[in-house]
């Protein structure tokens, strides 16, 4: 196809409607598009029609073979990724060359032939050589298609390539500076910077990254500044003062610590370091396999036979506890091995024969999990790819979502900076917590008598209805929601409140999750039934819940995108009404972009890094917080940036900013719009001249003993039960109508752990004095898993406690025995541990598929926040015994290394694991052991004495005999 008509027929049917999203995205009409391409098209024609005329004397080379559209090349020898757009076998018709494989290089502009255009294929033309051996390139060519196609040979030059190479190297110790940050033990030892900027006043004016370039220079560079040359960098940040500039430098230097934390525990960075067999034990990879079908851009691989490997995929580390729908969708790099590891680091330098053949993303596993599906990004890059030959193959799950979350951070914080009203406001609300004037926003309310007699209030309590009506008038706001305080089904009645007063809204929260869990709340309601207002969620495909398919982004659009109406799509991003995504997709989605909301609301936003959540309040007019700042923080791995803020959320920071710093202590939890008269009696009593606070803490989760510890230990009283079937809700309701069996247990150490008498709904057995029951440290020196993360405790080894899990599962079947035929199930039971080692432990004992078959959920305190069940076992883990007449711990071999707990230390991680309970909260821990540490200190004192049940004053011979010998 040469003839510029057909190639425009072309471009118009096939091209054209997988462009349409595009074209959104960049604000260009259909037919302005297509204007701008016409010229295209004919230079097109004339270069297609030059060099695939076998008789056109003209061309400078016959073109053989296609070998990649777009493909990359990766280069282990050289350190550097290249991205061709087109890798082709010819047979050379001018000067010395004959035969080889060369990169096609396309541009759009002028015919420039500059340095930069031909360090380019210098660069890709060594790259080719190195990625295989069988593949040398000695040149390139340069194909410049505006006005008349114009193609330029570009010969390798190993002198530019060697410069080349230099300024690499020079760069990428500006990129690596901190490899280690262990040795870092204070954030201000962090000098962030690169190569001294260029100083030109006519380029660096005229550039985008003058105000990021000129931030970093007087940060972390100021020694620079009383050069004249360097004004340019005070012109260009005069608009911020000194406060401004020490936000930015400490949040940077924070980030940088934890993203270089994070990179280093990351294997799958430099997976071609590690052998397969490696990268599969640490569920990063997959070794050894071999193609058995491809067809239409899916690739089927299974274990090669000649590989002396279990057939299941991901079963080398017996210890491994794997959730193999956490890979669909993950990126994936597929690289040429042979069957011997080790002989192939000897001979090719890395444990990769041909590195990086062809990129996708995982589809599935097979039921059997022999078997796993590929997509390749590129049907036409699949160089090297054959199915049913005898190669071998390996496949390596690339984490990149480390570096997108780090990236959309720092971004976040640079435009934080940048010279424009909105960031000038978000400044003074979030780094001096100065506030608008009176913080109330110009949000019309017709009629607030109708809006209190409107269905989607009415079945709010007094505390909710006074939230929604208070986010209406204010610009900038919190919702504080204690546990079980109906903090989502709020956000469900306020979202409804702003679309029938006509404003738009953005849903947001940092998980998936969260955002799904309010959406199938709307979807539920009779507006969004009735078709009276309507919503979008944006996100990937695979990760937005199946139920809500019809209002997902991808669904919502597939129409307009097959049918090309572009019109259509810009007109319903711009007025849906209401949007919900993700923190971080608010980053990669055009919509953003192009729309202001009215109002934001951010849910578990107490979660949420402060420059993570700066993403959504950007593109809203007015936003609201809803998150618990008693319960778990933003998670940060790295000690340093932990010790210094990096894990305060934006939530906690408006906290302190206010009069109502303690809100627990300050706020009234009386204070309530239950009828009309409450708001028009309430309604100017409070001062907005700071962040307004809307306290949630009318529960509907516990019943009363358990919500009066968790008032003890952290929430100060505040908490109340919404009535009373929460306040007097117990495990009764379970037991069958032939009587009470728990009475056969009177004298069992068990009796208090199973009774559903209210007065027992908080127990603790206490495993001191019980010598079996010390903690246990795995002297495993293989990396363990859960869900892909490695889990392991340089202080504590593998900290676990056989004792306590083997009690666990006694407990389980002993209240399922009791309850279950009143309806009680295993998925109305939940096992909470702060360590991952015990939660392993716990799935070994139960068995992977019996909790998988009864979802029996056994996980951390940071998997159950958000979650609550019937019942909850927490299992504390740490424990010694101590002689009575010895003051130092008397520590067994397997409980050598025993020290303090950073996880046992955290009151919002114990607050967590206590507030998950509904009707019975069962702790099993040493009290002498755990004592020592102030949350439990305080629970331990906030529990009555009936409430604690002595192991070692009672007979509980048929646990010992469960246990393992050496623990006998």
């Amino acid at each position: 196809m040469t003839d510029a008509h057909q190639i425009e027929e072309y471009f118009r049917k096939i091209l054209l409607p997988t462009i349409i999203f595009n074209l959104y995205e960049i604000g260009t009409s259909i037919n302005d598009f297509i204007t701008a391409i016409q010229p295209y098209i004919k230079s097109v024609s004339k270069w297609l029609t030059q060099y695939l005329d076998k008789n056109s004397k003209s061309k400078l080379f016959n073109i053989d073979k296609i070998e990649g559209i777009e493909p990359s090349v990766w280069s282990n020898l050289y350190g550097l990724i290249g991205k061709m757009d087109i890798l082709v076998s010819i047979s050379q018709l001018v000067n010395k060359y004959t035969r080889g494989i060369v990169p096609l290089e396309l541009k759009t502009g002028r015919h420039s032939c500059s340095n930069s255009h031909m360090a380019q294929l210098i660069l890709y033309t060594y790259l080719i050589s190195a990625s295989n051996k069988n593949m040398k390139s000695n040149n390139g060519y340069l194909i410049y298609l505006k006005d008349e196609p114009k193609t330029i040979l570009v010969p390798s030059n190993e002198h530019v390539f060697r410069d080349l190479m230099i300024s690499r190297n020079e760069f990428i110790q500006y990129v690596h500076q901190f490899e280690d940050v262990k040795e870092i033990s204070n954030p201000d030892e962090l000098l962030i910077k690169g190569p001294l900027p260029i100083v030109n006043e006519r380029i660096c004016n005229n550039c985008e990254r003058l105000p990021d370039c000129s931030l970093i220079l007087k940060c972390f560079d100021s020694k620079y500044m009383g050069d004249q040359k360097f004004n340019l960098a005070d012109e260009s940040t005069a608009h911020l003062d000194e406060s401004d500039m020490q936000f930015f430098k400490k949040t940077i230097s924070l980030l940088e610590l934890e993203k270089r934390h994070q990179s280093n525990n990351d294997m799958s960075e430099h997976f071609w370091n590690f052998s397969s067999e490696k990268c599969e034990s640490s569920l990063i990879g997959l070794s050894k396999m071999q193609i058995i079908r491809m067809d239409s851009g899916f690739v089927t691989f299974k274990r090669s036979s000649k590989a002396p490997m279990p057939s299941k995929l991901f079963t080398l580390n017996k210890k491994q506890i794997v959730n193999y729908s956490q890979f669909e969708g993950r990126r994936v790099v597929l690289s040429e091995e042979i069957a011997d590891s080790t002989k192939m680091f000897n001979v090719y330098g890395m444990y990769c024969k041909r590195l990086c053949i062809a990129e996708g993303y995982v589809k599935k596993f097979s039921e059997d999990l022999q078997f796993i599906d590929v997509f390749l990004n590129d049907d036409d890059n699949n160089v090297g790819l054959e199915s049913g030959s005898n190669k071998i193959y390996r496949l390596d799950f690339l984490n990149n979502q480390t570096n997108k979350v780090m990236a959309i951070n720092f971004s976040n914080i640079l435009r934080l900076m940048i010279l424009d009203d909105k960031s000038r406001e978000l400044r003074d609300i979030i780094i001096r917590g100065r506030f608008p004037s009176h913080n109330t926003n110009t949000c019309i309310v017709p009629s607030i008598s109708n809006l209190f007699n409107s269905s989607f209030l009415s079945n709010l309590n007094g505390q909710q209805k006074r939230a929604v009506i208070g986010v209406l008038r204010t610009k900038c706001s919190l919702i504080y929601g204690s546990p079980g305080s109906g903090k989502t089904q709020t956000i469900v009645a306020l979202v409804q409140a702003l679309a029938k007063l006509g404003y738009s809204t953005l849903v947001t929260s940092f998980t998936h999750v969260a955002v799904d869990n309010i959406l199938l709340k709307l979807m539920q309601t009779d507006s969004v039934q009735s078709k009276e207002i309507d919503f979008v969620r944006i996100g990937q495909k695979s990760r937005i819940n199946p139920d809500l398919k019809e209002y997902s982004d991808y669904h919502r659009i597939e129409k307009w995108l097959e049918n090309g109406d572009l019109s259509s799509l810009e007109s319903f991003y711009n007025n849906i009404p209401i949007v919900a995504s993700t923190c971080l997709g608010v980053a990669s989605h055009p919509l953003f972009f192009k729309r202001t909301f009215d109002f934001c609301i951010l849910d578990e936003a107490s979660q949420v890094f402060l420059a993570t959540s700066l993403g959504p309040l950007f593109v809203a007019k007015n936003f609201v917080l809803v998150g618990d700042q008693k319960q778990l923080p933003p998670v940060c791995g790295n000690r340093v940036a932990r010790q210094h803020g990096l894990d305060e959320s934006l939530f906690y920071r408006l906290l302190t900013f206010c009069d109502s710093n303690n809100v627990l202590a300050n706020s009234d939890p009386d204070v309530a719009f239950e009828r009309f008269e409450d708001y028009l009696i309430n309604k100017n009593s409070v001062t907005i001249d700071s962040v307004r606070i809307f306290p949630l803490f009318i529960q509907y989760r516990m019943n009363r003993v358990i919500m009066e510890l968790s008032n003890n230990i952290t929430y100060a009283g505040k908490l109340r039960c919404a009535n009373k079937n929460v306040e007097l809700a117990t495990l009764r309701c379970f037991l069958s109508e032939k009587g009470d069996p728990t009475g056969s247990f009177e004298k069992s150490y068990l009796r208090k752990a199973i009774s559903s008498n209210l007065d027992d709904s908080v127990i603790f057995i206490d495993t001191d004095r019980v010598v079996n029951a010390c903690e246990n440290v795995s002297d495993s020196q293989t990396d363990l898993q859960v869900d892909g993360e490695i889990v392991s405790n340089k202080n504590c080894g593998y900290v676990y406690n056989d004792f306590e899990a083997h009690l666990i599962v006694q407990l389980t079947q002993t209240l399922m025995a009791v309850y279950q035929k009143g309806g009680l199930t295993l998925s109305d039971i939940g096992v909470i541990s702060p360590f991952k080692r015990q939660v392993i432990h716990l799935r070994e004992l139960f068995g992977e598929e019996f909790v998988k078959q009864y979802k029996l959920e056994i996980n951390t305190v940071d998997q159950y926040q958000g979650r609550d069940k019937e019942v909850i076992i927490y299992s504390c883990v740490k424990s010694y015994f101590k002689n009575d007449d010895d003051n130092s711990p008397k520590l067994p071999n397997s409980a050598i290394g025993v020290v303090f707990s950073e996880l046992l230390k955290d009151e919002r991680r114990l607050n967590v694991a206590v507030t998950r309970a509904k009707k019975k909260l069962i702790i099993i821990g040493n009290r002498s052991s755990l004592k020592h540490y102030s949350p439990f200190q305080k629970l331990l004192t906030s529990m009555q004495p009936h409430q604690f049940v002595k192991l070692c004053e009672h007979n509980y011979d048929d646990l010992l005999d469960t246990l393992p010998k050496n623990l006998n």
